[in-house]
């Protein structure tokens, strides 16, 4: 099967030069010469930057392949595309200028799709590491013993010294969306997986993916990582409730 590559990108209008950038990388034989027999399907996005999600994703998965978001988008698409496509291509979102930069981002797709990967969003790997470590670690609330200190949430095995910083913002999020509960003691903050919530919390780790809300500011950072972050996460095949 034919390997498609789904560009989504601005109009002239929006971002002049952009699409003949594309077109001559596309016609004077840089995409073939990097990405072999890839067929490139090109997604214009409105003057607001925006596009139809429902629609786009369909495609994605008519034709599948990689997709490659060209900056400027609006916030809410990205994360209803990053929703809708979880988990079954890769969603890389960049910017480019110029042919150079547009190959660099190519370039980057090219050697995902080769290693099998998506890339998912950090924020939502992130948060599926803090919950999966209490839920491992048993802090379900109640005393003392039952919460872990939110300097200790990043150290130890489970969150890569890379993911650390995107830490105290994920913790805000899930306390937010009940996923998780937090308490100060002597000043600072402690967090415990939400008892109250246990099902919603198995949900999200047995499909790796956080609902409503919370699922769609998880995908709000444009950052990512590779889905391999997830890969000593529990199969969570059989509800722990």
């Amino acid at each position: 099967m034919t390997i498609c590559l789904h560009i989504g990108h601005p109009t002239e209008r929006t971002f002049p030069g952009l699409e003949a950038c594309i077109t001559g990388y596309v016609n004077r034989g840089g995409f073939k010469a990097l990405c072999g027999e890839w067929q490139d399907v090109r997604h214009p996005y409105d003057h607001q930057g925006s596009l139809d999600a429902r629609d786009f994703c369909s495609n994605v998965l008519a034709r599948p392949g990689p997709v490659l978001l060209l900056k400027p988008i609006k916030s809410d698409v990205l994360a209803d595309i990053r929703t809708r496509l979880h988990g079954r291509t890769q969603v890389l979102v960049g910017e480019a200028c110029d042919e150079p930069t547009l190959a660099q981002l190519l370039a980057e797709l090219k050697r995902g799709q080769d290693a099998g990967e998506p890339l998912l969003p950090i924020d939502l790997v992130v948060g599926l590491l803090i919950v999966r470590k209490l839920e491992r670690d048993h802090f379900w609330g109640g005393d003392a013993k039952g919460y872990m200190w939110r300097d200790n949430v990043p150290k130890g095995r489970g969150i890569g010294p890379h993911l650390v910083s995107r830490v105290p913002e994920v913790l805000n999020t899930l306390v937010l969306n009940e996923y998780l509960i937090k308490k100060t003691s002597n000043g600072k903050p402690k967090f415990a997986v939400n008892p109250d919530q246990k099902h919603m919390v198995y949900d999200c780790l047995r499909d790796r993916d956080f609902v409503a809300r919370a699922g769609q500011l998880l995908r709000r950072n444009p950052g990512t990582v590779t889905a391999a972050e997830l890969a000593d996460l529990d199969d969570y095949k059989d509800p722990r409730v």
